[in-house]
């Protein structure tokens, strides 16, 4: 009784990712998987560029606090230009996902790339920033210029 308990209780944790709250793995790929079999519903996925750089020069507590800030910022969107129905969740690390009414989609699509790729620079220290470019110290105190953050969109399908 205890082991099934524990397995009941490690799957509903699986559910979702722990840092973004939103719906991961297994229950967002049957979402996408659904949703692609349904001739209303268009998919959206998203991909974090430069994050494992990110993470690398400022720690994974950062890393977390920017796949929190992506997830945030995709909830604000749907919350503005979305419906009800639409659904936000996680495929990876880096990856998230839409799901709309195809008549929504690239409006929703334009929206986030635009505020994430305008809201990038402010993960970093003022001084650090370049251009598209941030200089920054590695462990060893080496300066290395390396790409902001930025999201990337798979058209709509």
């Amino acid at each position: 009784m205890r082991v099934q308990n524990a397995v009941k209780r490690a799957e509903r944790e699986n559910l979702s990712d722990p840092r973004t709250g939103l719906p991961a793995g297994q229950v967002a790929r049957e979402e996408v998987a659904a949703a692609r079999a349904a001739a209303n519903r268009a998919v959206c996925e998203y991909k974090l560029l430069y994050s494992s750089e990110f993470r690398d020069v400022y720690g994974a507590l950062a890393g977390s606090d920017l796949l929190r800030y992506t997830a945030l910022l995709m909830n604000r969107v749907l919350n503005t230009v979305g419906a009800p129905d639409d659904f936000l969740g996680q495929l990876s690390d880096e990856t998230f996902v839409v799901i709309t009414a195809p008549e929504r989609a690239e409006l929703v699509r334009q929206n986030i790339l635009e505020r994430f790729n305008h809201d990038a620079a402010q993960h970093y220290a003022f001084g650090e920033r370049v251009g598209n470019q941030v200089k920054v110290k590695d462990s060893n105190g080496r300066e290395q210029t390396l790409p902001l953050l930025g999201l990337e969109a798979a058209p709509v399908r």
